[in-house]
């Protein structure tokens, strides 16, 4: 029987199912100590389950990583089973697997997945400012389009993208080499997938920063899907597996040989 709040609960409201992690309970209503926790997949048309939409922020939305609130839904038990996620990677790289495609660890995965929607998104942000430069005028009727800083700055927009995309392109190359070849990734290679997709997301953060900055106030004014583009990229940097600040936290205390948080 479950009760209590999951949160996280990514893609939720439009699921049919949901993973849970959960602790075993005494009798009292305490989590049992050692921690017992099991893991199992719930139907979002569950008697008990509610979603509440909770993730409504800045280009948080389309996520919809809700808060998820079980009241004594029924789960049988023997679709309960020990929870992997302390260990996930080590688990990943010695339990048997139905391919070994899922041997790759599944945050270095979403960080890929996010790489490739920032690269999507700042593609089309500049294809957009590029056209309205082209017809935009400046105070007294000047082209926008012959500014030497609108052109510098599309074209420095322009060669962060290209190499963020091709260090993105690169990270899925050796993926799918691993993968060929059954090898086995190690800690290092997870870190550099986060590594690669971190700076890279960095880069696309510099590029939309440009673009905004060619927009100038009028550019804002007359409005365009460039605002609403910038608002949801903004949420791509503060992602807690691409984030600058714990990426390069983690990496630097595996370069000094120091013990990582495991999350």
């Amino acid at each position: 029987m479950l009760n209590g709040k999951a949160t996280f609960g990514t893609g939720g409201r439009y699921a049919d199912h949901c993973g849970v992690v959960f602790a075993v309970v005494d009798d009292d209503g305490e989590p049992v100590r050692p921690m017992d926790l099991r893991f199992s997949i719930v139907s979002t048309s569950s008697e008990g389950l509610k979603i509440d939409p909770t993730w409504d922020g800045s280009g948080l939305r389309a996520s919809a990583t809700d808060d998820l609130h079980y009241s004594e839904v029924r789960v049988p038990l023997d679709r309960c089973v020990p929870w992997y996620g302390a260990n996930r990677a080590e688990s990943l790289r010695s339990v048997p697997v139905i391919h070994h495609r899922y041997r790759e660890d599944w945050v270095g995965i979403s960080d890929l997945w996010l790489g490739w929607m920032a690269a999507g998104l700042v593609r089309r942000s500049i294809q957009e400012i590029a056209e309205s430069t082209r017809e935009r005028r400046v105070i007294m009727g000047g082209k926008m389009v012959e500014k030497p800083t609108a052109q510098i700055n599309i074209g420095r927009a322009t060669s962060l993208l290209s190499s963020a995309r091709a260090a993105v392109e690169n990270a899925c190359h050796e993926i799918d080499q691993r993968i060929e070849s059954n090898t086995v990734p190690t800690e290092a290679d997870y870190l550099r997938q986060m590594s690669i997709i971190s700076m890279s997301v960095e880069q696309l953060a510099e590029a939309m920063q440009l673009l905004e900055r060619t927009q100038g106030g009028n550019g804002l004014r007359e409005g365009g899907t460039f605002e609403r583009r910038y608002r949801d990229f903004r949420a791509m940097p503060l992602h807690i597996n691409v984030h600058q600040d714990r990426v390069t936290h983690q990496i630097g205390r595996f370069v000094l040989d120091i013990e990582r948080d495991p999350f």
